[in-house]
């Protein structure tokens, strides 16, 4: 209904014959449509929001250089100049002590090429 049609009904409408809980229930309903949209906006909002700082923050993580990423190794073999003989020397001597066969043991230890042991008198 347009609203000329509107002012000519209620122009014409007799105030006793209103209904006042039909009234207060159409302006309850307008209002809790409102407070939907509201709500609705408010979290449309929000939610653009987070999403633009989660990208935001992306992107400068991914922006970042690398000196930015000091405790990554970026030389690799920096990782095996550890000095292991000590540790290959008690693994010789505990094979040599476990295992039943001893030349075997020490032919496989030979195998290996372990200088450090070639030279042990354990052996």
């Amino acid at each position: 209904m347009r609203f000329e049609e509107k002012l000519i009904h209620s122009l014409q409408t007799d105030l006793n014959h209103l209904n006042e809980d039909q009234f207060i229930q159409a302006l309850n309903e307008q209002q809790t449509i409102d407070r939907k949209l509201k709500q609705q906006l408010a979290q449309t909002i929000l939610g653009g929001f987070v999403i633009l700082v989660v990208g935001i923050l992306s992107f400068d993580s991914l922006n970042k250089d690398s000196a930015y990423y000091s405790y990554l190794n970026n030389e690799p073999e920096n990782e095996y100049t550890i000095d292991t003989t000590d540790y290959i020397n008690d693994m010789a001597l505990f094979l040599l002590n476990d295992e039943e066969d001893i030349f075997e043991t020490v032919n496989f230890l030979y195998e290996l090429e372990l200088t450090d042991l070639e030279n042990k008198e354990e052996i």
